[in-house]
């Protein structure tokens, strides 16, 4: 199994925020917009919202983890961080909160916007989202979605998928898992779910073959995934069938590989001019 030298975090960081930018662009948010974000995590999203929406518009945040979750930096340094920066003004962030919350509500179209980026594998269940989905929903004007596509466009990207669905399988049989894939949401449930809540959808792909995320997850997987295996308890054949497809990862040159591709969605309810 080959490892690679990653880049210094200030390269990892501009990877990550230009990818970011590319998403606002693509979803058109513009200065003056009223955004939820949820998700938030780390903030990397939220701190190109907050830039693009400007000191006249406002992005409100939520991430049900603790503040102490995260590394190499935390999500709630991280977001002190950004609520001291320059455009912190324009942000309300609130960590360690379900969305969910009885008392957690908003009147209708009250956002321009509601932004999931990378955070909908983190939920427990398909069940789960939706749900949430169907609480929001009405707050929001539209709706912009990104999330890696688990189908490769390249050889290279494979080894991402298979570490996907390996992390997956694992969650199945983890509760009150805090892994980074616990949920696969594809394009077209996600398409589907959006159609039975009123919106009217447009999809594209955004190439992410700069992003290290692949990387992290299938050199996470390969390294820790048998000794995880082994820990639990799995009926034999099944976990006979995770040790191949662990063994199997293990057999990439990880240093070749890329990140999949993301699927961007933008939706916008049907009763909205």
């Amino acid at each position: 199994m080959q490892w690679r030298w990653p880049p210094n975090g200030r390269t990892v960081q501009e990877h990550q925020t230009a990818y970011r930018i590319a998403l606002a662009v693509d979803w058109q948010i513009k200065p003056g917009m009223k955004l939820l974000e949820l998700g938030c995590g780390q903030g990397d999203m939220t701190a190109v919202l907050g830039a693009a929406v400007g000191e006249t518009g406002h992005v409100v945040a939520y991430d049900p983890a603790p503040l102490d979750y995260g590394a190499p930096i935390t999500i709630g340094e991280a977001q002190k961080h950004l609520a001291n920066s320059s455009f912190g003004k324009q942000l309300e962030v609130h960590l360690a909160t379900d969305v969910m919350r009885d008392d957690i509500t908003y009147p209708d179209n009250y956002f321009d916007g509601l932004v999931i980026a990378h955070a909908s594998w983190y939920f427990d269940s398909l069940e789960q989202l939706q749900t949430t989905l169907r609480k929001v929903a009405p707050w929001c004007k539209r709706i912009f979605f990104a999330e890696w596509d688990i189908t490769p466009r390249l050889a290279n990207q494979v080894p991402h998928q298979l570490a996907v669905l390996i992390e997956t399988q694992l969650a199945a049989f983890t509760p009150n898992s805090f892994a980074n894939v616990r949920t696969l949401v594809t394009k077209q449930w996600l398409v589907e779910v959006l159609h039975e809540l009123g919106y009217t959808v447009q999809t594209a792909s955004q190439d992410a073959m700069k992003m290290e995320d692949g990387y992290w997850e299938a050199s996470y997987t390969a390294e820790t995934g048998l000794a995880a295996v082994t820990a639990m308890s799995l009926p034999d054949k099944f976990k006979q069938l995770m040790e191949t497809e662990i063994r199997t990862l293990q057999t990439y040159d990880l240093t070749q590989m890329k990140t999949l591709d993301s699927f961007v969605a933008t939706a916008t309810r049907t009763d909205v001019q």
